[in-house]
């Protein structure tokens, strides 16, 4: 019995690795399928990529950044194997930020924090209009070619979806994650 963990404890261990894995394969697979869903039906592309990077973040909320960033990378491989047109959006911005947001705010300081979410934001926003010019003017056609009122309303619109995600993430967490851990 020496240097043995007795069984009820490795039985333990090994059902709340098997919930981590398990929620990290659903919520992959919801991501995925949002995003297939943004290809099939164009005007929601944006909306359906970015509901899609919410399961990172539900991830982060419950078992931490690591499951969140593999549930990233997991669901970024396989949309742009999938739904290429749409994966893109994911890939670039919406995919890793919840991850990214959930470990700022860690710094519990919002005069640093939104510094930084604004200039994360706008490393994305700057990889789109200068490297992936398609991307954007398949999501926005009449603005792709105005910089200053996209880049404006770009980051209006980042605000607001910030703030909602964070709403979001603390119902999760104060309302649906007690549930969801008493079963």
């Amino acid at each position: 019995m020496y240097g043995r963990r007795p069984d009820s404890v490795l039985l333990t261990s090994m059902n709340k690795k098997t919930k981590q894995m398990t929620a990290a394969a659903l919520m992959t697979a919801v991501a995925v399928a949002l995003i297939c869903l943004a290809q099939v039906v164009p005007t929601m592309k944006l909306s359906l990529t970015a509901v899609a990077g919410i399961a990172a973040a539900l991830l982060v909320a419950e078992y931490g950044p690591v499951s969140g960033l593999l549930c990233y990378a997991a669901s970024a491989v396989l949309s742009m194997l999938l739904a290429p047109a749409s994966g893109w959006i994911y890939v670039v911005f919406f995919g890793w930020y919840p991850v990214v947001k959930c470990l700022i705010e860690r710094i519990n300081r919002q005069i640093i924090e939104w510094p930084l979410k604004l200039a994360t934001f706008n490393a994305a926003f700057f990889v789109l209009w200068f490297f992936l010019p398609a991307v954007l003017a398949d999501l926005i056609p009449k603005l792709a070619g105005v910089f200053w009122p996209l880049f404006l309303c770009a980051n209006a619109a980042f605000v607001l979806f910030d703030i909602g995600l964070s709403q979001l993430l603390n119902y999760y967490i104060r309302v649906i994650l007690p549930k969801i851990r008493k079963k």
